[in-house]
């Protein structure tokens, strides 16, 4: 099942976050190969399948592991794999619509029938992105459930874009 923290960042914002956890760790991203490759730079939103979902790793969280489709390609199992998942913020102006950046973790999963436990310091480096995003972005009340929100998206978020 895992666990989440959910955001609304803005360009401005997610890029002084992206430097932040370059800063302390890499970025996976799986670009039009579809093999997930180590960036430094954010890829541009709209540029690539898949611009929207990265994968954060720190070589003390252990080896990073892949799975392969039938066809040979590579990919990251975020369920398995020692990573955090960086969902990317998507607004969509035209449409008044906003989906949701997420950092998402699992911490447990059964291999065959034996539960495996990932290391704490990836649970740690989770908490501390965490952090980041509660320190750095608005806190708001909608609907009943607190958002970390960039200060520049708080009008759309008020004046009814659909968050997805």
């Amino acid at each position: 099942m895992g666990k989440q923290i959910r955001f609304i960042m803005d360009e401005h914002d997610e890029s002084i976050f992206f430097s932040y956890i370059i800063d302390n760790g890499i970025v996976f991203f799986a670009k039009k190969n579809g093999n997930p490759e180590p960036i430094t730079e954010l890829p541009d939103k709209g540029s690539e399948p898949g611009w929207f979902k990265l994968y954060l790793y720190k070589e003390s969280f252990g080896a990073i592991t892949y799975a392969e489709t039938k066809g040979g390609r590579r990919f990251i199992n975020a369920i398995n794999a020692p990573v955090i998942e960086f969902m990317r913020t998507i607004v969509r102006e035209n449409i008044k619509e906003i989906a949701r950046g997420r950092l998402w973790l699992e911490m447990k999963y059964y291999d065959n029938e034996t539960l495996i436990r990932k290391d704490k310091l990836i649970d740690d480096w989770y908490k501390e992105l965490g952090k980041w995003i509660k320190s750095n972005l608005t806190s708001l009340e909608n609907g009943g459930q607190k958002e970390y929100v960039s200060k520049s998206l708080i009008d759309a978020v008020k004046n009814g874009y659909k968050l997805l």
